[in-house]
């Protein structure tokens, strides 16, 4: 089947023989594409129509590949996860100070250079600030993420003692703090500048360090004072 114009005048994939499945390259690129749009504009703001638009497809053959926008989503979900968990397992291997482990996980495993900003912007959306989906998600892909972290938490010396239940409050609260630094570049650099916004990239892993353990110190007091 020939291939099919784009509204803007760009070609549109075609598909037939070749288009029974999309090839690997061609998942990649949904995905990526998905991944963009969610970032920028959240589950409820991305259409099918845009992201199939961004890789010359038409509605319908996306959804004939993914066949619903929640699929998708979950798709990219669990790109996202399978990233994250991929890279704790490395540092579980790599690292056998469980402080260190941890400020890895948190620092490294979530810096822009490391994740991506639109990765980390979709991990903000879904954890931090995603009212509506959670009514009604019935998968959560990032729950294994968070139960690792706080695994790597309770593993740390002076904190077996901390509930399931603190521990996630805790790691919560450092997540937290992770991404808001890393995806308000735009925001920093037009309010103070390229050079004050970069001057604090690079004490931000000292400080996020210093903030890890603070909360560990603390917490470990707390522990030791309800044992």
């Amino acid at each position: 089947m020939a291939a099919q114009p784009r509204p803007d005048g760009g070609p549109r994939a075609a598909l037939g023989s070749k288009g029974r499945a999309v090839a690997k390259s061609g998942k990649e690129q949904l995905l990526a594409a998905a991944t963009r749009l969610f970032a920028e504009k959240g589950f409820y703001g991305a259409s099918i129509a845009n992201i199939a638009d961004e890789v010359g497809l038409t509605k319908q053959a996306l959804l004939h590949h993914f066949g619903s926008k929640e699929a998708l989503y979950a798709a990219v979900l669990q790109e996202i996860a399978d990233a994250l968990t991929e890279r704790l397992a490395a540092l579980q291997r790599r690292e056998s100070d469980p402080i260190a482990r941890l400020e890895a996980a948190l620092i490294d495993g979530l810096a822009l250079e490391t994740a991506g900003e639109a990765h980390l912007r979709v991990l903000m959306r879904e954890l931090l600030d995603n009212p509506m989906r959670a009514a009604t998600a019935r998968r959560w892909m990032l729950k294994p993420y968070l139960d690792a972290l706080v695994a790597m938490l309770l593993a740390v010396p002076g904190l077996e003692r901390l509930t399931p239940t603190a521990a996630l409050g805790l790691v919560y609260q450092l997540v937290g703090a992770a991404h808001y630094f890393a995806i308000s570049g735009p925001t920093l650099q037009a309010m103070y500048g390229p050079e004050t916004y970069q001057a604090m990239r690079r004490a931000s892993a000292e400080e996020r360090r210093v903030l890890i353990r603070a909360v560990v110190a603390t917490a470990k007091r707390g522990a030791a004072a309800g044992a």
